[in-house]
């Protein structure tokens, strides 16, 4: 699997979160390579969620 080897998993794992949310950027092709337009969309909010403030708790409580 590609996330196996990924930029974003490595990151997750350093708990480089803010490296990792920008990482998330990079996931916005389709099969055969294609960048599409409502990936690129969903991954800025995604990022923008991650970064955010509650995100940030539950990864605090989650390591708990």
């Amino acid at each position: 699997m590609a996330f196996q080897a990924s930029t974003l998993r490595q990151k997750l794992n350093q708990g480089e979160y803010s490296n990792a949310a920008d990482a998330l950027l990079r996931w916005i092709k389709a099969k055969g390579g294609m960048k599409l337009q409502g990936l690129v969309r969903r991954r800025t909010l995604e990022r923008s969620l991650f970064l955010s403030e509650i995100a940030t708790a539950a990864v605090i409580i989650s390591s708990a």
